[in-house]
């Protein structure tokens, strides 16, 4: 996405502009097959039952599978740093943010502002196995 313009980011694009798809697919893989590491904070039980509320009543799990831990072309949701995924889950919202099929771009609308950040802090605590 970077390479093709539908992702704004000057740091990424000279790197990534002249890498051929064989390239970008061995970089995702060995991207996706490494592990997070755990967070150093416990989520707030509070946190835990709002997030998971929101997850399930946006069905997060649909595409991101039961962990969120991604498939395919739908990344692992499930423990990134809160403010990445809570600058992400903005962007989506604001449709400044694209996606490959505009799945991500369409949820996101129907989550609320206040929704944005417990879902962000939730998701930044969970350790995918």
């Amino acid at each position: 996405m970077f390479r093709e313009g539908w992702r704004a980011n000057e740091a990424m694009k000279p790197l990534v502009e002249k890498l051929s798809n064989t390239v970008l697919n061995e970089l995702a893989l060995s991207f996706w097959s490494q592990k997070l590491a755990p967070q150093a904070r416990k989520a707030q039980p509070d946190i835990v039952a709002l997030g998971k509320a929101i997850t399930e009543k946006h069905n997060c799990v649909q595409c991101h599978k039961a962990d969120l831990a991604g498939q395919q072309h739908v990344p692992r949701i499930a423990g990134p740093h809160k403010d990445y995924l809570l600058e992400q889950l903005k962007g989506f919202k604001a449709a400044k943010r694209a996606d490959f099929d505009g799945t991500m771009t369409s949820a996101a609308q129907a989550l609320t502002p206040e929704e944005l950040e417990p879902l962000a802090d939730y998701l930044a605590t969970l350790v995918v196995p």
